[in-house]
């Protein structure tokens, strides 16, 4: 189990880990370059920057949040809940990106009162600010999608994309700053328009990774009706970290307002020593955020003693990590010291911040792990909420104020005392560890409506390779309570690329038992029926045990639709309507079957557009008549999306008017070929049936109609 553990934190951690460092490599070559020109530049920038830092609270908030239930439902392979998560997400970031644009580009002079009364520095923060806010209504898209892309499998993509648009900053910095290549030197103005110009291209390329086929998808139409209930739950489990963001961040700024008013050289001194300290925790944050990411996953697939496991190892190892950590910061800190171009004042009291960071790292590393990766994977936020109140707000930012202000304590006992917080935390966070309130599944609701999807093919279709076992993991994962299988079997066209019935109900039999109590298995066919082939499908129908068969048509002659050769030399009119003929004279031949399955799928491969409902309606009335007067049903076909079709499959007037001729016997059915379209569109399709007045849809067992409530999850009851 370790080895695999290992493995997959190989895969996450180090992406993630390297992300954050060039992240961090942007603020430390801030401090340098503009160190260089003057020790005031550098401070101006980094007083400024809190405004991001706080800014990055929220999305930091933002994106926990968001692999809380990214992970898990990524896990369950419920890709659709993934997307109405990201909307939900960028809706909320969208409006609050903006307050922070409006602030920083109207106030900027302000914000900067906030955290120094030195004139000097109030003038260059302006100056960045107005520039650095642009960043912030972009970071609320690229940031959040960078999230989803590290819960998607997608780690090292979000990775290359950040790196590369760092080193892209950094260039940018080294050219804007110093006026190189002909450029202008614009000093604390080029690094923030540096930034801004970086941070354009991340969103252009995010946009562009968006589009691409197999990624999670920026939905319009969840971002303009998200989904209720996920929005309750995203919130639940949210506020609380968006708390304990906000509390710890005030608190680690009141840290800066702290040390901003106890000097330039220590302002200096602690600038430098953030950015050190920013660097080098970058793998304790990735050993968060990935064991976060690996612990939800197994949740959400309903792990939890793996989980549990998973959690116990990640502790252990942030430990080491920790250790590991504050042992190359005490070796990088003459490096450090070289590369800040300080007064002796401020290098002096870098050199013991250095030394106070080194232990800082055990904490911060443990920390981060447990409350923002574990605790959160399962949706135990509050704890974090709590902690962090007790220990910034009654005890360091507290005695910080007093030692600064009142006592008036050295600038270095100052630091000492303001930089405990992740040490104190340590025994509440392994007590509350203990306790396992984090091990829980939050995909898991109280089922108020019957799931199944009534078309699924696999392998032994010849145009499917999905192995019949992945289709059953994936409707487990998607909370299905029934699936019927039905493969292929076309004779007239096809020899000996049917389904092999002997193997088939042998695999079938098989998976009913390893996974009774989780899923209903129905043995189906898939019978494509020409007229000539009736008597062929009926020996079968006799022969194997079927719980369910659906009778399609996609070959009329022998000539198949999917490759057009039916079609053609044909007008539109002629293989419409004999389409539709050919299927009356088989439901009139045909009695062995339960469903008629896509009844105009002829849709679908019709190059000429659509061919109007009304000019083949008389021929839909003989067939839906026959199929009601022979106890038989219809099929709700969800592939239209999947081809892109504008109607439903059968349109809703076909589906209108087979209730209106008294037809109740209706199921649902992906026809999919993949575990990705299994169940897909299926609340949405319930939804247009209720719509249309139909009350019940159907399964079957032994070819018997069970009737169930049409009703969407979350919406009756």
């Amino acid at each position: 189990m370790k080895s695999k553990l290992y493995r997959k934190l190989t895969a996450l951690v180090l992406p993630i880990a390297f992300q954050q460092f060039m992240l961090a490599l942007v603020g430390a070559c801030d401090a340098v370059m503009l160190g260089k020109i003057s020790q005031e530049l550098l401070s101006a920038a980094s007083l400024a920057g809190q405004i991001t830092f706080v800014y990055n609270l929220f999305l930091a908030a933002m994106t926990i949040g968001t692999s809380i239930f990214a992970a898990q439902y990524y896990g369950k392979g419920d890709i659709d809940s993934v997307e109405k998560i990201l909307a939900i997400v960028i809706r909320i970031t969208f409006f609050a990106s903006a307050g922070f644009f409006l602030a920083a580009t109207l106030m900027p002079g302000t914000l900067m009162r906030i955290f120094t009364s030195d004139a000097g520095l109030i003038r260059d923060g302006i100056v960045y600010l107005r520039i650095i806010g642009t960043t912030y209504l972009m970071c609320g898209v690229s940031q959040i999608y960078f999230c989803i892309m590290k819960n998607s499998g997608k780690a090292v993509k979000s990775m290359v994309i950040s790196s590369v648009t760092v080193v892209l900053n950094i260039a940018l910095n080294a050219v804007l700053i110093f006026g190189l290549f002909g450029a202008p030197r614009m000093e604390i103005a080029g690094a923030a328009l540096a930034t801004a110009l970086a941070r354009l291209a991340e969103l252009c390329w995010v946009l562009k990774e968006n589009g691409r086929e197999g990624s999670v998808k920026i939905r319009v139409r969840y971002l303009k009706a998200p989904d209720q209930r996920l929005t309750k739950d995203f919130w639940n489990y949210t506020l609380p970290v968006l708390g304990n963001e906000l509390v710890w961040g005030y608190g680690f700024t009141m840290y800066s307002v702290v040390m901003g008013h106890l000097g330039s050289d220590a302002v200096a001194a602690n600038s430098v020593a953030n950015v050190a300290k920013n660097l080098v925790t970058c793998f304790c944050v990735g050993l968060g955020n990935g064991g976060g990411i690996i612990v939800g996953n197994e949740l959400g697939t309903g792990n939890l003693e793996r989980a549990r496991e998973y959690g116990r190892t990640l502790c252990l190892l942030s430990a080491a990590v920790g250790v590991f950590s504050g042992l190359i910061l005490l070796a990088a800190a003459p490096l450090v010291l070289q590369s800040a171009r300080l007064s002796d004042t401020a290098e002096l009291y870098l050199k013991g911040m250095l030394v106070m960071c080194s232990y800082y790292m055990i904490g911060k590393s443990i920390n981060s792990t447990t409350i923002a990766g574990i605790f959160c994977a399962g949706g135990d936020s509050r704890f974090g909420f709590l902690c962090d109140a007790v220990t910034m707000w009654c005890i360091t930012v507290p005695l910080g104020l007093l030692a600064a202000f009142v006592w008036k304590l050295p600038v270095l006992v100052v630091y000492f005392i303001m930089n405990t917080d992740e040490i104190i935390k340590l025994p509440a966070v392994f007590m509350h560890y203990k306790k396992y309130r984090w091990v829980k599944d939050l995909t898991m609701k109280e089922k108020k409506t019957y799931r199944a999807d009534y078309h699924v093919h696999t392998c032994y279709s010849d145009d499917s390779e999905c192995p019949m076992e992945d289709m059953v993991k994936r409707a487990i994962a998607l909370r299905l309570d029934e699936i019927a299988f039905t493969d292929h079997v076309d004779y007239g066209v096809k020899t000996d690329l049917n389904c092999d019935y002997a193997a088939y109900f042998k695999e079938i039999d098989a998976l009913r038992e390893k996974y009774r109590g989780q899923l209903v298995i129905r043995a189906g066919i898939e019978f494509g029926i020409q007229v000539q082939t009736v008597d062929l499908f009926q020996k079968d129908f006799e022969q194997y045990p079927f719980d369910f068969v659906i009778l399609s048509n996609h070959q009329i002659d022998n000539q198949e639709f999917w490759d057009y050769s039916y079609q053609k030399g044909k007008t539109q009119q002629e293989y419409q309507e004999h389409y539709y003929e050919a299927i009356y004279e088989v439901v009139k031949r045909c009695k062995s079957y339960a469903v008629l399955g896509h009844l105009d799928m002829i849709k679908r491969y019709d190059q000429a557009g659509d061919y109007p409902d009304e000019k083949i309606m008389h021929y839909v009335d003989l067939i839906l008549k026959q199929v009601i007067a022979d106890g038989k049903g219809i099929e709700l076909n969800t592939s239209s999306f999947k081809y892109g079709l504008k109607d439903l499959m059968p349109s809703r007037n076909i589906l209108k008017r087979y209730r209106e001729l008294g037809g109740t016997i209706l199921t649902i059915g992906s026809d999919t070929h993949e575990t990705v379209h299994l169940a897909d569109h299926l609340d949405e399709v319930k939804r247009e049936l209720i719509g249309l007045g139909y009350e019940s849809f159907c399964t079957f067992e032994r070819m018997k109609p069970i009737f169930h409530t049409l009703e969407v999850e979350g919406e009756n009851g």
